[in-house]
Order: structure tokens, then sequence, then C-alpha cells
């Protein structure tokens, strides 16, 4: 049986960001943290709506 060695681990690419988002949040209050991701929601809001539009 052929073993393939792999280039890119998803579950550590997430455990990195996840470390990355969590050193942002850290120190911040609770409605610093809330302000952070309705910021965040929105950018990703707007990276879709453009992405669809290109595909229309």
């Amino acid at each position: 049986m052929r073993v393939n060695k792999r280039t890119f681990d998803c579950v550590e690419f997430k455990h990195k960001a996840a470390g990355r988002i969590n050193a942002r949040l850290r120190g911040l209050s609770r409605n610093q943290q809330l302000e952070y991701w309705k910021k965040r929601t929105d950018i990703l809001n707007r990276i879709i709506a453009r992405a669809e539009m290109a595909v229309s």
C-alpha cells in the first residue's frame, strides 16, 4: 500500500489560525471581541458578494 506524503495539513492550518485569532483577542473585553467579530464578518460578507458578482 502506498502512503502519500501530505504537503498541507488542514488540521494544523486550522489550529495555527485559531492561535493567531486567540492572540489578537487576548486581553480584549467581551464587547471589544464582539466588535472584532462583527468587523470580520462584514469583511467576509463583502468578499463573498464580490465573488458572487464576478461569477454572474
